[in-house]
């Protein structure tokens, strides 16, 4: 770092400004030194998962035991920061009891928090673990994890799971999800809306009609000529149940 300094003298007084070239090494020595030790330490967090070097909690799920470390899953998880905080039976008896998620969730969702990686290894996730591991993410506060997830999914979005994504997205705050089946919805817009997948639309209709209104004006708004007459009948039905008009729709 080269340091200059500037002295100006007007009328006896005194102007001083200080300027500062910042010099930025990036010589492949520096790049492989940062490398290094990046590398150690995720080896050493590795290790920790792996070996359970002092651990200081255990979850219990199905008769399965995971033991884990309260500071690193404190630092990645508020909600798991809170119980341990908080004079919760957590807390006193260092034992987390997890009865909404099977085993091997619980433990890939204890794992990234070590790792930051969502399976182990080549094994390619199931799209329902992927589900189970969105909607765990989203319960224990792990935002990076959830995003991950939500790239996933929106990835592998098909005719046969989009309207299942869309509730999911729903209950779990997940625009981006949303964005995506919608987005999705209206480019086979076709498909949605025939024969073979009116039951489907009919289910997301009567348990989910602010969804179904969303996907509607999506499509209208994407393509309104081109799919005028294919939503004519399902425009006038929507606009019946919901006693709204017509014009909402444009």
């Amino acid at each position: 770092m080269a340091l200059a300094r500037q002295i100006n003298e007007d009328n006896g007084c005194s102007e001083r400004s200080i300027g500062f070239d910042i010099i930025v090494d990036l010589n492949p020595d520096g790049v492989t030194t940062l490398k290094k030790r990046t590398k150690f330490v995720l080896d050493n967090l590795l290790n920790l998962w792996e070996n359970k070097t002092l651990s200081d909690v255990t979850f219990k799920c199905q008769g399965k035991n995971f033991a884990a470390h309260v500071n690193i899953l404190s630092s990645s998880s508020p909600a798991l920061y809170a119980m341990f905080l908080s004079d919760f039976k957590e807390k006193r008896e260092r034992i987390v009891e997890i009865t909404d998620f099977d085993p091997h969730i619980v433990e890939n969702l204890l794992r990234y928090l070590y790792t930051g990686e969502i399976f182990r290894g080549n094994n390619r996730p199931t799209n329902i673990d992927v589900e189970n591991l969105f909607v765990a993410a989203d319960k224990y506060a792990i935002e990076s994890l959830k995003e991950e997830c939500e790239v996933h999914l929106s990835r592998n979005l098909t005719v046969d799971n989009m309207t299942r994504y869309l509730v999911l997205a729903h209950r779990h705050n997940s625009s981006k999800l949303t964005e995506s089946t919608l987005d999705f919805m209206a480019e086979n817009a076709t498909t949605v809306f025939s024969r073979s997948r009116k039951t489907d639309w009919m289910e997301i209709m009567k348990s989910h009609p602010e969804l179904a209104f969303q996907a509607m004006q999506r499509l209208v708004v994407g393509d309104r000529k081109k799919r005028a007459v294919k939503l004519k009948p399902l425009r006038k039905r929507v606009v019946n149940k919901w006693h709204v008009t017509s014009s909402e729709f444009d």
